[in-house]
């Protein structure tokens, strides 16, 4: 009796936490809803830095400039199963779908490679992750039918909608034990050289016409 209940136990323990032993290393999970058409099975999720990026040394805690930006890819089916679909946060060196301190596009397409939405993430925060609480986890659901995206910032239900083409600053977004709120960006080398960030916005009128949108960093002791 004891042996067969050990055993029930520890497959309940696998049960209730397989999940988050499969998907501990995921810092952006992805998602997919609802059916987009008859013969797609799945949604191409893509993160393409348009910014300088920053990685760190992990054994050191020193920031550095990266030679090249950083892109990672991902497809995912609809609907998606379980939470095993998504982007890591910094390793150094970096790896495929690592991504590293910058200002990302985020962009959906289906397997025809037609773009059905698009957003921009800026993770420029020496802070992140050290100083977020525990709180580092991103979820993107897409609805597909109705091209549709959301995000959850802490956990799976503080959902929010996003717009298209919009900007989020993630120490903008989440709660942090520090500079709640503002950005760090201290220990970035030469990061106010290259804070600026110039990017196609759409507009929503008739003539469809791309005006640019300035995205840009504090200057180190001032403020403005």
């Amino acid at each position: 009796m004891k042996i067969v209940f050990l055993l029930f136990f520890f497959c309940g323990m696998l049960i209730l936490y397989s999940q988050e032993k499969l998907d501990f290393s995921h810092e952006i999970y992805l998602r997919t809803t609802n059916e987009y058409d008859v013969n797609l099975d799945s949604l191409i999720f893509e993160m393409h830095s348009v910014s300088t990026v920053y990685t760190i040394d992990l054994y050191s805690n020193i920031f550095f400039q990266t030679d090249s930006f950083q892109h990672c890819i991902q497809r995912v089916p609809i609907p998606f199963q379980y939470d095993s679909y998504g982007f890591e946060h910094v390793i150094s060196p970096l790896e495929k779908n690592n991504f590293a301190y910058g200002l990302y596009k985020v962009s959906v397409s289906d397997l025809g490679n037609n773009n059905l939405f698009n957003f921009y993430l800026d993770y420029r925060d020496c802070d992140y992750s050290f100083k977020y609480n525990g709180k580092n986890d991103i979820w993107i659901d897409f609805e597909a039918y109705r091209l549709n995206c959301k995000i959850a910032w802490y956990n799976e239900n503080s959902w929010k909608e996003i717009e298209n083409n919009n900007v989020y600053r993630i120490w903008e977004e989440k709660y942090k034990s520090v500079r709640a709120g503002l950005q760090n960006t201290d220990d970035f080398p030469f990061f106010w050289e290259n804070c600026l960030v110039a990017i196609p916005y759409e507009r929503s009128d008739a003539n469809m016409f791309y005006i640019p949108h300035l995205v840009w960093g504090p200057k180190p002791n001032y403020s403005a």
